[in-house]
């Protein structure tokens, strides 16, 4: 097991990062999250990846940005994750993993941010577009199903929407898992964000991945008692850090985060 407030790179040099002072002038305000209203989505939501059982569970919520989301829950439980897609993606890149978590007992949520996708752009540019509200948002629709520890996991953009997310949601999410995200994108800053952080954060990247130092830069601006970071050997990005074919450590990535989901949900399931 990794513990919190260490910094771990497997199978590499233990790696000292420093805070590198940048921060976003004023913190963005709290985010109250409480059940959200579900509705039925459109069956063609998912539909290069779905089985039409699962097209059966699509969701539609709105995020506080405005606009109407698409997701898609697997599985049930009061142990939840809600999964954040990469840009240029959509909920589908997570389906695998998502089936993977209903299949250990957890209810997850993988959601397509807004602009992509079945969900609506949000009343922003996409230089704001605020994904992090997006997230808040499937938190609360999980908490509405009866989710009481809900883990935030998001790749690249995605990512950035968890940490950034995870600094605003009250009552508090139980951890957070950000996989490669870019320090600073879309009217979201992970940096500063980290700063505020008050829940366990676990920051995974490959070691040539072209946004390391950004993960290595989050994980620094987090409080030391928090923060845990992994690197591995290559450069998968994001959710591709768990794939089999595109990552050659990923049986040591799919411990380390089933290994932080378990500890962050009071070991259920």
């Amino acid at each position: 097991m990794i513990r919190r407030g260490a910094v771990v790179v497997l199978l590499l040099a233990l790696v000292a990062c420093g805070d590198d002072g940048e921060g976003r002038a004023g913190a963005d305000p709290v985010v109250e999250v409480t059940a959200a209203p579900v509705a039925s989505a459109a069956t063609a939501v998912g539909e290069a990846c779905l089985e039409p059982a699962e097209r059966a569970k699509a969701v539609q919520f709105r995020s506080r940005n405005g606009a109407e989301l698409t997701a898609v829950i697997f599985g049930a439980g009061r142990a939840a994750v809600v999964l954040a897609h990469q840009s240029a993606s959509s909920l589908c890149e997570w389906v695998p993993y998502a089936r993977e978590l209903a299949g250990l007992g957890y209810q997850a949520l993988a959601l397509d941010l807004n602009g992509y996708g079945g969900s609506e752009l949000s009343a922003g540019s996409p230089a704001d577009a605020r994904y992090d509200l997006d997230v808040a948002a499937a938190v609360g629709v999980l908490r509405g199903r009866g989710a009481e520890n809900v883990v935030l996991i998001g790749a690249s953009l995605g990512g950035t929407a968890v940490v950034t997310a995870a600094a605003e949601i009250s009552p508090p999410v139980a951890g957070v898992v950000d996989l490669a995200g870019p320090a600073v994108t879309s009217g979201m800053d992970a940096g500063e964000a980290a700063r505020r952080l008050t829940v366990p954060a676990l920051y995974v990247s490959a070691e040539h991945d072209p946004f390391s130092e950004d993960i290595r830069k989050v994980h620094a601006a987090t409080r030391e008692q928090y923060r845990t970071l992994a690197l591995f050997p290559g450069q998968g990005h994001g959710v591709a850090l768990l794939n089999p074919e595109l990552q050659p450590d990923v049986e040591r990535v799919r411990t380390l985060l089933a290994t932080f989901l378990r500890d962050r949900t009071t070991g259920t399931p």
